[in-house]
């Protein structure tokens, strides 16, 4: 290990060597990424140094952060020539020379308020954020007070070598800007991820999972960090999801590994270097949606050749998709599945190592590999996998054949993982499975999905527990009861229908007939009757009757539920109902589909006022969109709730008035102490 001393005489010769010219133009781009930055964005108050020497430059900066709105404070070192501290500045010309000619600020009226972000300078870095300054320690004493400060370093890229020798007092920056690069120090966010910085490159990969995944992103790493640094720009990913909220988790999945490996987020699939679409094959609109995608790529694709471009999920588990993808659309270069959607890591290090198209399906595993990366879209809540594929093979759905045969994970790996999430600040949770309530039954020690249920509720910290889906056939007294007891689960249970006729129930297997559904349903709202059900139903499946449909009227009329998503039914090959005889034209299934949409919302809306005037609590997951003074937050039957409040807000669960009832959503007042 080269010694720090030696580093730091070495790279100030280099740094010392710049010209002014290419000084001021390499501090520009430093300085708009900064400006570009989220970071820079949402901070107010900015904790800012004066470059000096051959530091990267801040002058032109600190304009353009006044312009901005920000508030800034620079260093000043105590007469002392130990301490340093913060005061705040009106204009960069007011700073007088100071600490062995640094400039500096006034320190006469007391330091400035605590800050948003700090950035220093440095005289090297390591990829791993490591620092070398000038060795009075200024920075490593004073961030002591911040320990959780958001703080950026700037740098040029001379300044960075491959590795120094970091001491436990060093202070690491969050992130380096370069004139190419931001380089991004890896946090262990999850109790059995891998830091990529300890593994070694030079050893085979390990075989067992996950740790080979992570033997592949430190490989991705450097492949990303060589190209960013060759085009002198940050590379950018973009995932693109369709589909379930179990599509959705996957591709935060997706997404945790792309930042792990250095990409960063585009702002649009068209900019982006990196495109992976998680597809979802339920309905042929889906599948007509990403095709849609694909070509307007082509041109993008065109205009940058090192654009890659990718396709996993559902979809991509039918062989005549796949077909078609190889015949209309050659621009893409990357083809999974479900099955091993963990291994993108490694598919990804192929991809950058060989040329032409990738495909990697698996027809079926018996394999859950979890524990990887994971960007969640919510700090504050998360999805959790409980298990993966589907044993009922209803008639008219796919998902058993794409998704494979149930596999339930292990119940202390769940439990784990949440008190995980507890532990990051996550206080709701969604358990998510094709039907999570015939969980536990491929267990060696087989374990309910209530008694699951019962566990989780003991994770302090986590105060909302929701779930889907649930099918009818296996919802048990055992999971009511749990249920209505329970002060955490979420006052909302999806039970999809799909029908409310016995004859066309039978013909889709779905196991259970018009009257068991009304029986299970009316259990459900006598034992919790504040309870919200919602539902699925497909009108048009083949043979279906005006009768029928009046059945399914019927259902709606005496559970009256909360909500229904309702569909159009919509033909997939491979299914027993593709090959049924008495496909219902469009036209006749559409009236039919309309009178039952129409009914549907009429109730759901009533459902939806029968609250007006109660105080339930809400949280807050995000500024409105449309009105900045407003506050979106969830109630927990999932209703959405509407009202005054600030960003500070997002993620607490507070106490809100339902003042106004909008159809599907409240107007609401928040209610103080």
């Amino acid at each position: 290990m080269v010694p720090k001393a030696l580093i730091r005489k070495q790279i100030l010769a280099v740094r010392n060597a710049m010209d002014r010219q290419e000084q001021e133009r390499k501090s520009r781009r430093i300085a708009q990424k900064f400006l570009e930055s989220d970071d820079c964005q949402k901070a107010a108050m900015i904790y800012l140094y004066a470059g000096y020497g051959s530091e990267a430059l801040t002058q032109e900066l600190c304009g353009k952060l006044f312009a901005m709105g920000k508030r800034i404070a620079m260093p000043h070192v105590a007469a002392d020539g130990i301490h340093m501290d913060f005061y705040e500045i009106q204009n960069y010309n007011e700073l007088t020379k100071g600490y062995r000619g640094i400039l500096e600020p006034d320190a006469s009226k007391g330091p400035a308020g605590p800050p948003d972000l700090l950035v220093m300078p440095g005289v090297a870095f390591d990829r791993k954020c490591n620092r070398i300054g000038y060795g009075k320690g200024f920075y490593d004493r004073y961030l002591t007070r911040y320990p959780k400060l958001k703080t950026v370093a700037f740098a040029f890229e001379c300044q960075i070598v491959d590795e120094i020798s970091a001491e436990p007092h060093d202070y690491r920056p969050d992130v380096v800007i370069t004139e190419d690069r931001n380089i991004k120090k890896e946090i262990k966010k999850m109790y059995n991820e891998i830091l990529l910085d300890e593994i070694d490159l030079n050893q085979e990969p390990p075989v067992v999972e996950p740790e080979r995944q992570y033997y592949f992103m430190a490989k991705c790493r450097r492949h990303v960090e060589d190209e960013s640094r060759r085009l002198g720009r940050p590379l950018t990913a973009a995932v693109i999801t369709f589909g379930c909220q179990m599509n959705a988790r996957d591709s935060e999945k997706l997404e945790g590994i792309l930042s792990r490996i250095g990409y960063e987020k585009a702002e649009s699939e068209e900019q982006a270097d990196f495109v992976i679409f998680n597809t979802c094959t339920v309905r042929d609109n889906a599948n007509q949606r990403v095709y849609g995608h694909l070509g307007v790529l082509k041109k993008n694709k065109r205009e940058n050749p090192g654009m890659i471009i990718g396709l996993c999920g559902c979809m991509m588990q039918e062989p005549s998709v796949i077909e078609k993808i190889k015949k209309s659309y050659p621009h893409v270069e990357m083809i999974f599945g479900t099955h091993n959607i963990y291994r993108f890591a490694e598919l990804i290090y192929n991809k950058f190592t060989t040329q032409g198209l990738l495909i990697d399906i698996w027809e079926d595993t018996d394999k859950i590999v979890e524990n990887l990366p994971s960007d969640r879209k919510y700090p504050f809540k998360s999805g959790i996998n409980i298990m993966f594929g589907c044993n009922n093979f209803c008639s008219y759905c796919i998902v058993p054949y794409v998704r494979g045969r149930e596999r339930s994970r292990r119940p202390e790996d769940i439990i784990q993982e949440i008190k995980e999430l507890s532990a990051d600040g996550v206080v709701e949770i969604m358990l998510l499975g094709q039907n999570v309530n015939s969980y536990g039954k491929t267990l060696d020690t087989p374990l309910s999905f209530a008694g699951l249920l019962r566990e989780i509720e003991k994770i302090e910290g986590i105060r909302r527990i929701r779930f889907m889906t649930s099918h009818p056939k296996d919802l048990s007294d055992e999971l009511i009861q749990v249920m209505k007891e329970s002060k955490k689960i979420c006052r909302h249970l999806h039970l999809p229908l799909q029908s409310g006729s016995s004859r066309i129930l039978k013909e889709m297997n779905r196991r259970y007939d018009k009257e068991q559904y009304l029986d299970l349903a009316f259990k459900i709202r006598r034992e919790i009757p504040d309870i919200a059900i919602t539902t699925d139903i497909i009108v048009g499946f083949p043979g279906e009757t005006h009768e029928d449909v009046n059945d399914t009227l019927d259902v709606i009329e005496k559970v009256r539920f909360d909500n229904a998503f309702t569909f159009l039914y919509s033909k997939r090959t491979g299914t027993p109902a593709a090959a049924m005889e008495n496909q219902i034209p469009k036209e006749a299934a559409q009236r039919e589909f309309d009178r039952v949409l129409s009914r549907v919302q009429e109730i759901s809306k009533e459902m939806t006022e029968r609250f007006t005037g109660q105080t339930m609590d809400v949280l807050v997951e995000e500024v409105n969109a449309h009105d900045p003074s407003l506050v979106t937050g969830r109630l927990t039957n999932n209703n959405m709730v509407h009202f005054r409040g600030d960003s500070d807000l997002i993620g607490k669960i507070v106490d809100v008035r339902l003042v106004e009832c909008r159809g599907f959503y409240y107007m609401g007042e928040m209610v103080c102490g």
